[in-house]
């Protein structure tokens, strides 16, 4: 009898736990009632930029963590897709009714709490997700979805740069470029980190989305850093983005690093009441919002052109005295080098003058690495530095005094080569090696060989 009951509390425990297992399964698919807000904003034949919604707008997803994720809309020219923040789950309209939406679940990963307040954009048809926060740490990854594999690629770029915690203040121009007006760089994980706030780094950089650089652009300049620490939250144009005053818009233009300004405190206001339970999104000169609490649906106005041009830019680009005085140093040895070669020069076409008209003067170990360089070329091959330095005999000698004897040695074969020749080209040229891009071969061109050959022994 005690076994059997045992037997069956055992049972009980795992049905439970396999029930629950279930409910924990991510959906793959879902349905969702149609609104008015939604059927305008699937006509529209443009790119959205993402809008947040709140969790459970559009459904209520089985697995606990995902339910209490905000979701995320992203309409493309001819696509609908849901996300969740924080996950890489994606979900595609795949039919829609008067009063329905269809929803199937396209990719397979199960990456979570990676990537909160990632910027989400996209190119075409390609979805792209900047940066975010997840596992104690911020990030600079660039991460884009595979639709053939159903994963996350990463797209490396020439640099990481941290985007700020909130992605909003990040804006993508809807053809090749990303900006971020400052740094937030988080890393819970140190002492001296200044908490969950991070380190804030107020420089201004562009990304090229077509090379995936990096470039710095400037710092942002005090003026517009004090307005966006006052704004409560941005809103993305297709020009730039608000900065939401109490009694100024502020727009910020990165393609022409102007801030312009609309003095109207009432306007003003009206965005200032936009917030995080409205869902929103620009076309032309019109706001369309809804509020996700009453369900109202309306439109807001707003023509970016009756901004007026701000006295201060987005970003400077103060005088950097360490590039200055290295371009003074530059100047310098640059002179200093060409009166150097200058007297060389007329010091070695001196000394060789009376042998113009006769074989060059090349002693044996330059006459030995002509030939071995020329045997080279034959074959179709090139010499290593091992072969030169044995055939120059620095085989045994460090690798300073290799590359100084070598060195010495090729320039010398050069300058008398130049001096009794018509070709301006030097005689024994390098390339970097096929098998290790660190290291140099050296070759002799083949056109070079028939002028060769009648000046050396």
């Amino acid at each position: 009898m005690k076994n059997l009951l045992v037997f069956i509390i055992c049972l009980s425990t795992f049905n439970f736990l396999a029930q629950n297992a279930v409910c924990q399964e991510i959906d793959s698919g879902f349905i969702s009632k149609n609104n008015q807000f939604l059927k305008d904003l699937l006509s529209r034949k443009q790119v959205i930029d993402p809008i947040t919604a709140p969790h459970r707008f559009l459904f209520t997803p089985n697995h606990i963590l995902f339910a209490e994720k905000e979701q995320l809309l992203i309409k493309t020219e001819n696509n609908f897709y849901l996300t969740l923040i924080g996950t890489g789950v994606i979900y595609q309209l795949t039919k829609q009714t008067d009063s329905l939406l269809f929803f199937k679940r396209i990719d397979k990963t199960y990456n979570i709490n990676y990537n909160f307040d990632a910027k989400w954009f996209c190119v075409r048809e390609d979805l792209y997700n900047l940066g975010g926060y997840g596992f104690w740490k911020s990030n600079g990854t660039l991460r884009k979805f595979n639709f053939k594999d159903k994963e996350w690629d990463v797209q490396p770029t020439t640099e990481e740069i941290f985007t700020p915690a909130k992605s909003q203040y990040v804006w993508y121009d809807q053809d090749s470029s990303i900006y971020t007006p400052f740094q937030q760089v988080i890393n819970a994980g140190l002492i001296v980190n200044n908490s969950l706030r991070g380190s804030i780094e107020k420089n201004v950089y562009k990304l090229n989305l077509h090379s995936s650089k990096w470039t710095k652009l400037g710092d942002l300049t005090p003026d517009l850093s004090q307005k966006i620490d006052e704004s409560p939250w941005v809103i993305t144009t297709k020009e730039g983005y608000l900065l939401i005053g109490h009694e100024n818009l502020y727009l910020l233009d990165f393609k022409k690093n102007e801030v312009r300004v609309l003095s109207n405190a009432s306007i003003a206001q009206t965005f200032l009441r936009l917030n995080e339970t409205f869902l929103k999104y620009q076309v032309n000169n019109k706001f369309y919002t809804l509020n996700n609490i009453t369900g109202d649906y309306d439109s807001l106005p707003l023509n970016t052109k009756t901004f007026a041009l701000a006295s201060f830019p987005i970003w400077d680009q103060p005088i950097n005295y360490y590039k200055i005085f290295g371009f003074v140093l530059l100047a310098f040895f640059v002179i200093a080098i060409f009166f150097y070669y200058s007297k060389r020069k007329s010091s070695i076409k001196s000394k060789y003058e009376h042998h113009r008209n006769f074989k060059v003067n090349f002693n044996e170990t330059e006459t030995g690495l002509i030939k071995l360089l020329l045997d080279k070329a034959s074959s179709n091959t090139t010499a290593t530095i091992l072969e030169i330095n044995y055939i120059i005999g620095v085989k045994d000698k460090n690798v300073g005094m290799q590359k100084k004897v070598r060195s010495d040695i090729i320039n010398s074969i050069n300058e008398k080569y130049r001096y009794h020749s018509t070709n301006n080209e030097p005689m024994i040229q390098s390339i970097r090696s096929e098998e290790d891009k660190r290291y140099f071969e050296y070759l002799i061109k083949n056109e070079l060989h028939e002028e060769i050959n009648r000046l050396i022994p």
